[in-house]
Formats: structure tokens, sequence, C-alpha cells
């Protein structure tokens, strides 16, 4: 494996945050996660554990903030970086649902069992068909 050096942390531009938007929407659409409202926000990160980007948001409205962080730490930023940084935040939003019935401890087995089962349609409807038609032809 080959380590990737540390470098001082680097300034995004517009650019990469429209690559960021460009990215997440892209993936939203492709895991049909388009019935929230988003908002998008381009600003430092002062949390003491800062990210690259993070993802608020809340389930009864269907809204959710994305934060790219003016910041990029670790490593030089690219465009497969700011992607995948959007994709990590989309995989976020899938995952949400859990994660808040885990959080508050307040859930059944029915609730957590449907919500696998949401983001199972999701990955099925969104790779599994397309993947298939290319793998294996539909007979006719």
């Amino acid at each position: 494996m080959i380590e990737e050096q540390l470098l001082e942390p680097q300034n995004l531009t517009e650019e990469h945050f429209e690559i960021f938007q460009e990215e997440f929407r892209y993936w939203i659409m492709r895991y049909s996660l388009n019935n929230w409202e988003f908002h998008f926000y381009f600003e430092e990160d002062t949390n003491e554990f800062s990210a690259r980007a993070r993802l608020l948001n809340d389930h009864d409205s269907r809204i959710a903030l994305i934060f790219l962080n003016q910041i990029w730490e670790g490593s030089e930023p690219t465009e497969e970086g700011i992607r995948q940084s959007a994709y990590h935040e989309v995989c976020e939003l899938l995952l949400s649902k859990l994660k808040f019935l885990i959080e508050q401890r307040n859930y059944s087995d029915r609730e957590v069992e449907e919500e696998i089962h949401v983001v199972i349609r999701t990955l099925e409807n969104s790779h599994f068909y397309e993947d298939l038609k290319i793998r294996k032809p539909v007979e006719t």
C-alpha cells in the first residue's frame, strides 16, 4: 500500500464546491432520495472533530444541510476526492434513519426491519437491475 503524504491544509475553491454539489445531486437522483430539500454550505468547519464534509438532517421536515469544509486536510484535494466526499454524505443520508432510530433507542424491531429494507430496495433499484441488464441481457 502506498502511503499518502500528509500535506498542510489546503483551501478549496468555488469550483470544488460546484463539483461537490454536482456529485451529491447525481447520487441523490440515482438513489431516488429526491424527496428531500437540500441546502448546501461552503464554509470552514470549526468543530473540534472537523471533517471534509458533513450532513445534518431532519426526517420530519425532510430537510438536509450539507456542508463542504473550505479547508481540505490530509492530502491534496482532487476531483475524485471531492466527489467521494459528496458520495459519502449521500450514503450518510441513506442510512440516517437507522442512525436516528439507534440513537433514540426508541424503536421497535419492525421499524428497524422496515428501514433496512428501505435501504436494500434503494440499492436494488439504483444498482442491481441496471447491473443485471449489463451482465445478462433480458431474454425475449
